[in-house]
């Protein structure tokens, strides 16, 4: 039921302007609609003084003015409407009789334009009413609301922004069951509105102008920077001539309300389908210019221009480019092109073969490329790299001398000591085709080949404006090099850096926080601190989750592995390689198979009841373990070695290619293993204090088995790795949460606040967060209060 009050009464808005006006004059200026008429009638059923209501539209209106000038006084109001109406000839003349009454004048019209036609000095003391003062607030139109509407006073209040003539549309139209979408359809298709546009708006605009609309009709929230300042003067005149109230203004943006939209789009684009088809093209054209290729695409694909929106692709400096985007912008051009215009278009299949790679799915990239690969074609020549790269296999030398070719004539190139010049490659594309051959070369264990091909990628990114990216995951690889070549000082020096940079620049990318993340649990490992099933748990999720090549997966896996048998909880590793196997049924890994049969061997040596549960993943063993990438060959050393079936010459060929290869860890872990199957005490020795020296303690540990205990309980020590030989402490049953967490609920049920309790327990504010998720997710709960009352209800004080 409507609210009796249907009129906001406002005389007093009115009456106050007129005091505080020097010269009793006030002027109201704003498209029709605003309520001018309303007030000044309503002002004048107000006024006790004698007061005349003239409309400068009527024909009558001189006579009028004429009729009453005798009677006028200073105390009487005189209300001139449309006074902008009023010819200029006879505008002037009358106007003159008016102020030499020193009457209160009240002027209402509909634009600015004519205010040229007022003395200046009645401009600088008259008070204005501009569309601003006179749109309703949102307490005005709770007034005219019923109390039982389903449309809050807020939704109509943020849809017209207090234009009366859209709020009293709104509530008319506004019965209690209507709906917010049928409110707006409502006052979208309404017929009054629709030539309220077409008069107040189109009419009598130029040329320019009426470009300037089209542009706001095809982006209601059209961004400032896309043009230059004259432009944004010009389009910001323009509004406020022409649009008024209607329209919201920023810093940074130009906004139309949805409401008057959708009008203009009918009136001003689907009736001349070639200015529409200009206007989305001069729009697109800005948005390129400004490297925003997503709107630009999205533009054209609007209009029905496809051919055109793939010519977008072509001209931003050939599809190489397109992988310096996030996989975000990416994914929203292709979700505007159908799964035919695949097939038709070259680009939008490379497209889709690059947002595939991303999202891990390499069966669908490699279906792309095998339907649309041809020869010599240095974009398809990437994709196919990159599939490579994901499956884990090396590039054929076809391949890898097709990339060097197009670097230049020389190989030098791929040592950074010269770049291409300009009719070469672009300093991207360089960086991008040695970044992939140097994950190859880790990959493969090629570490002096990854450093070259590290160096010349470097040199690539330098000359690149937009290199923060690459850059980082740089950083994460130089760190991973370092970390092989048992440098632990500088891969933690490199691991410090990316941290940093990630942390301020790229906290929401997964893909490279798990590159991050890994190497730096890899390390630890190495250097003897061996990661909790928690901290694994999640790191192997979120690798199953994301941009992963198959290195960066085996490391993951083969840390996860030897974490849960340490720890004596193989279950833990059943639960991982089932993952694994539901990763392997979307994404394939060329080697998956062969890593997970070796990771259930190993667990096998030690849980042989558990047979049953690995039994899935075992198959036999690779003949030729030599052509595997490294880590393959190096589960496959470290499993033999605990069968007792390692020979010398396995040994002597993994030692022979690691030492070729400048792998120094691998060909320490070869050095080590075959003085023990030579029982060489003096070699054994030397190659200790190497370890100890580096101070990669795991390849200690690992060997145990075959060192005496005092020997490694003295290295452990002297290491401060004693817990390396502790049993792993079996976790109490009716423990749920650890110590660091039981502490923080302890706290957090006291109604402490997350900083507080940072600087009770001495972490950081960041450390409390994450161990409250960790709590949330092992009760089930999503808030403090429940997670409270949970454990006050379920578990014993601790």
């Amino acid at each position: 039921m409507m609210s009796q009050n249907s009129v906001v009464l406002r005389a007093n808005l009115l009456e106050d302007a007129l005091l505080k006006s020097s010269e009793n004059t006030a002027l109201l200026v704003a498209p029709v609609g605003f309520g001018k008429t309303t007030l000044i009638l309503q002002h004048q059923d107000n006024s006790s003084s004698l007061s005349y209501y003239i409309n400068g539209a009527d024909e009558q209106w001189q006579r009028q003015v004429e009729s009453i000038l005798e009677e006028v006084t200073p105390d009487t109001t005189v209300y001139l409407d449309d006074w902008d109406l009023v010819e200029s000839a006879h505008w002037q003349e009358v106007f003159v009789l008016l102020i030499s009454k020193s009457c209160r004048l009240v002027l209402a019209g509909r634009g600015i334009n004519s205010f040229n036609r007022l003395p200046a000095h009645l401009l600088q003391t008259c008070t204005l009413l501009g569309s601003e003062k006179l749109a309703l607030s949102y307490s005005d139109i709770v007034s005219i609301t019923s109390s039982d509407s389903l449309i809050p006073p807020s939704q109509i209040f943020s849809m017209t922004l207090g234009h009366p003539f859209l709020v009293n549309l709104a509530i008319s139209l506004s019965p209690s069951s209507c709906s917010i979408a049928e409110l707006h359809l409502h006052l979208v298709l309404h017929p009054i509105l629709g030539q309220l546009l077409l008069q107040e708006i189109l009419e009598g605009l130029s040329e320019q102008d009426s470009s300037n609309v089209r542009l706001l009709c095809i982006n209601s929230q059209l961004p400032k920077r896309l043009f230059i300042e004259p432009e944004q003067l010009l389009i910001s005149e323009l509004l406020e001539r022409s649009f008024s109230g209607l329209h919201v203004k920023s810093e940074t943006e130009w906004t139309l309300l949805p409401v008057v939209r959708e009008p203009l789009q009918k009136l001003c684009l689907r009736e001349d389908t070639t200015a529409s088809l200009l206007a989305y093209q001069a729009l697109a054209k800005r948005y390129t210019s400004q490297g925003d290729i997503v709107n630009a695409i999205g533009l054209m694909m609007a209009c029905g221009e496809v051919k055109l929106a793939v010519s977008l692709l072509r001209q931003q400096g050939g599809l190489l480019q397109w992988i310096r985007h996030g996989l975000g912008n990416l994914e929203l051009i292709l979700q505007q092109f159908s799964t035919q215009e695949w097939f038709a278009f070259d680009e939008v299949a490379w497209l889709a073969c690059i947002v595939s790679l991303k999202r891990g799915e390499v069966d669908k990239a490699r279906k792309l490329i095998n339907r649309h690969y041809h020869q010599d074609s240095f974009d398809w020549s990437v994709a196919d790299a990159f599939v490579c790269l994901y499956e884990g296999l090396n590039l054929s030398q076809n391949q890898r001398e097709f990339f060097i070719r197009l670097q230049g004539d020389s190989p030098v190139i791929l040592k950074g000591e010269h770049l291409p010049n300009h009719d070469g490659l672009s300093a991207f594309a360089g960086a991008l085709i040695n970044n992939i051959l140097l994950l190859i070369a880790i990959q493969q264990g090629g570490i002096e080949e990854a450093e070259q091909y590290l160096l010349a990628t470097r040199a690539y990114y330098q000359k690149e404006l937009d290199a923060d990216y690459g850059e980082a995951f740089l950083d994460i690889h130089q760190s991973h090099i370092s970390m092989l070549k048992m440098d632990a000082e500088s891969s933690s020096t490199y691991l410090t850096r990316v941290s940093s940079r990630v942390q301020r620049l790229f906290s929401q990318d997964k893909s490279i926080r798990v590159a991050m993340f890994a190497v730096k649990r890899e390390l630890a490992f190495y250097k003897g601190l061996i990661p909790s099933l928690t901290v694994m748990d999640k790191l192997v999720r979120e690798v199953n989750h994301s941009e992963a090549w198959f290195d960066l997966y085996a490391a993951v896996y083969a840390l996860a592995a030897k974490t849960a048998l340490h720890h004596n909880k193989p279950e833990s590793l059943v639960q991982w390689l089932r993952l694994a196997g539901e990763h392997s049924q979307k994404h394939r890994l060329a080697h998956l198979d062969i890593l997970l049969n070796y990771l259930a061997r190993l667990a096998l040596v030690s849980q042989s009841q558990m047979e049953d549960k690995f039994a899935a993943y075992i198959s036999s063993l690779p003949k030729q373990p030599s052509s595997l990438p490294w880590r393959l060959q190096q589960l496959h050393l470290e499993l033999e070695m605990l069968l007792g079936s390692l020979s010398n010459k396995r040994l002597e060929q993994a030692l022979l290619f690691s030492e070729s290869q400048k792998h120094t860890l691998l060909a320490c872990q070869c050095r080590l293993m075959l003085a023990i199957n030579r029982d060489d005490e003096t070699k054994l020795s030397q190659e200790i204090a190497i370890v100890e020296d580096s101070g990669f303690l795991q390849l200690i540990w690992q060997l145990r088995s075959w060192i005496s205990k005092d020997r490694v309980t003295e290295i452990l020590n002297r290491h401060n790795r004693t817990r390396l030989i502790l049993e792993p402490k079996k976790e109490e049953g009716s423990r749920l949460l650890s110590i660091k967490e039981s502490a923080i609920m302890a706290l957090v049920s006291q109604q402490r606040r997350n900083k507080e309790i940072a600087i009770e327990l001495d972490i950081s504010e960041q450390t409390v967060k994450f161990h409250l998720k960790n709590v949330y997710r092992k009760l089930g709960v999503k808030s403090r209060k429940l997670a409270v009352a949970v454990l006050a209800e379920n578990l014993p004080e601790e």
